[in-house]
């Protein structure tokens, strides 16, 4: 299910953050926590046709209970930022702010947000999800961990690729 592999090789070349400065990603096949199994799951029998779509398949009672952990990503710019379309109470949480309306380049420093741009194209371009298990070190904290999930979808007019993004955070 994961394209660890093919997501290793497509990520540009930057360099590695040091210790406490930026998150670590390792892709995994199956996410740890329930719910971003369920998420994984829904996915899976939604694009046994076709891929999801914004706005009918997403909100649909099949996604209910995971509507809080989702955001729906639009790229803009030529694909250069990306802006934040919904954000569900569990990702309002996890940045400490009201997170739809925002550019990812409002939420995260230059190289992250290079990261987290090539992770969407990837699993655009893919039309396989992406599962990381992701860990934030915080200075003299446990780090946060979470489960990331990222796969595409249309948007409303089906003419553009859209990116839904999972959140599930292991550790409070």
């Amino acid at each position: 299910m994961c394209f660890a592999l093919e997501y290793e090789r497509a990520l540009p070349s930057v360099p590695a953050f040091p210790f406490g400065a930026g998150p670590l990603y390792r892709p995994c096949e199956v996410p740890q926590l329930s719910k971003a199994r369920l998420l994984v799951k829904r996915w899976c029998e939604h694009t046994t046709k076709a891929d999801i779509v914004i706005g009918r398949d997403i909100p649909s009672p099949a996604f209910a209970r995971l509507l809080a952990h989702i955001m729906i990503i639009e790229p803009i710019d030529d694909d250069r930022d990306a802006l934040v379309r919904l954000a569900g109470t569990a990702i309002r949480a996890r940045y400490g702010a009201e997170a739809s309306g925002k550019h990812l380049s409002d939420l995260y420093a230059p190289l992250v947000l290079q990261q987290h741009l090539a992770q969407l194209r990837c699993v655009r371009s893919s039309a396989e999800p992406l599962i990381l298990e992701v860990t934030i070190p915080r200075e003299d904290a446990v780090p946060l961990v979470f489960d990331k999930v990222i796969f595409r979808a249309l948007a409303r007019d089906q003419a553009q690729m859209w990116n839904v993004v999972g959140v599930f955070v292991r550790n409070v």
